[in-house]
């Protein structure tokens, strides 16, 4: 089930780049699994704090799944730096990360991991970025059961996670194996295509 709330959903507003990506190379991983990496620059193009969703896993060949949105199992959350703060979070099972970030903020997120079960590795790839007000999951502001507040400040340039092991890994939300529904309330949308890097690793 990809369940997704859209209210007032629109482009981003003309003149503002939400974002930009660069692909930074892959590895294999269980065939037909593709680990890809991406240097991810992301501005808020609003008046007021916003998340900022992207996928975790990109579309299979020649479909709209998965995509953000669905069941969550868990949320990871990762404190990737304190001076700018940064708060990032990995919804497992619903397929997306994301940063939230004051009204016009902006950060640069340095190798993140985006998934992708495809035969083969295309020349180019589409990343879409979602401009959120508000992620709900059964119902529950994400924040309210994070127990955090997770916006993040303006102005990082920051690691992404290596992974749940990695040392800036903070709290860990379960959500039972069944899987909690999440909605996003979504303000605009931004896509770029990205050409990537296919050299052998």
């Amino acid at each position: 089930m990809w369940l997704l709330t859209l209210l007032s959903c629109a482009s981003s507003p003309p003149g503002v780049q939400v974002v930009t990506a660069t692909s930074t190379g892959w590895r294999p991983s269980k065939p037909p699994l593709k680990v890809l990496r991406f240097d991810l620059s992301l501005t808020n193009p609003d008046d007021e704090p916003r998340w900022l969703v992207w996928p975790s896993t990109f579309p299979h060949e020649g479909r709209s799944d998965p995509a953000p949105g669905g069941d969550v199992y868990e949320v990871q959350v990762y404190h990737l730096a304190e001076h700018p703060r940064v708060v990032m979070v990995d919804a497992v099972g619903a397929h997306f990360q994301a940063v939230k970030l004051p009204a016009h903020g902006a950060l640069s997120l340095r190798g993140a991991r985006i998934d992708a079960w495809w035969d083969k590795l295309p020349e180019a790839t589409t990343i879409e970025v979602q401009v959120v007000r508000a992620i709900t999951v059964g119902g529950t502001a994400l924040e309210a059961g994070l127990g955090i507040d997770a916006t993040s400040e303006t102005g990082a340039d920051v690691a992404a996670p290596t992974g749940a092991s990695d040392p800036r890994a903070g709290t860990f939300w379960e959500l039972g194996e069944a899987g909690t529904p999440v909605t996003f309330d979504v303000a605009s949308r931004s896509r770029i295509d990205v050409r990537l890097d296919r050299a052998a690793p």
